[in-house]
């Protein structure tokens, strides 16, 4: 395996430390215990939450700036299209902390059921705006892109898609189970799920299995 495009790689590493982000600013809304209130108060965990924003953000941007000024017409615009969602999907979490200052929740926790309704809801959000841009790279249409697909293992097809499979067996455990700080999990491995297309980008085998 040998990197092919490193600019990839880190619209990879955004996506999955925005993913990790989420799920911490979850974790106190879930766990009522001497770790959560302090994670939910601690000045010093906000700011480093928020400089890994920026942080992602400076990834996301680096990732795609070049590929733009390479690229002309319809294919720059999808580009463009591709790097718009990307960075939205990044700054999901600034828009969770945001619309938690305005409603009060670090003072008062809101009920369990919305918290989670609350989840649900922000990690689709960040899963849709993260999985546009594998779509717009989709309708430009690649070459070999069926041989490629045919090249490829099973265990590297399962791979792929296994964050996706995980994310539902969450879902499901914590409906059937009544484990609601399960769906903690929920945002970090939808992000994950959406970072696989950038490390496919970024890596390639000797064989082209990827």
């Amino acid at each position: 395996m040998r990197v092919t495009d490193g600019r990839s790689l880190f619209g990879a590493a955004a996506l999955i430390i925005t993913g990790v982000v989420l799920g911490i600013i979850a974790y106190p809304y879930y766990q009522f215990d001497e770790v959560g209130e302090p994670v939910k108060r601690g000045r010093w965990v906000w700011e480093i939450l928020m400089n890994l924003q920026v942080l992602c953000l400076a990834f996301m941007w680096y990732c795609y700036t070049d590929k733009i000024k390479s690229n002309s017409g319809k294919k720059a615009t999808l580009m463009r299209i591709r790097m718009l969602f990307s960075l939205i999907s990044v700054l999901l979490p600034f828009a969770v902390i945001m619309t938690s200052v305005m409603v009060g929740w670090f003072n008062e926790r809101p009920p369990i059921i919305d918290t989670v309704r609350y989840t649900y809801l922000f990690s689709l959000v960040g899963f849709t705006c993260s999985l546009v841009p594998y779509l717009a790279k989709r309708m430009l249409g690649r070459r070999g892109l069926k041989t490629e697909q045919k090249k490829q293992s099973f265990n590297w097809r399962l791979l792929q898609i296994l964050p996706g499979v995980m994310a539902f067996v969450v879902v499901f455990a914590a409906i059937l189970l009544g484990q609601h700080e399960l769906v903690i999990w929920l945002a970090p491995l939808c992000y994950m799920q959406s970072a696989i297309p950038y490390l496919k980008s970024g890596f390639r085998t000797p064989s082209g299995a990827v």
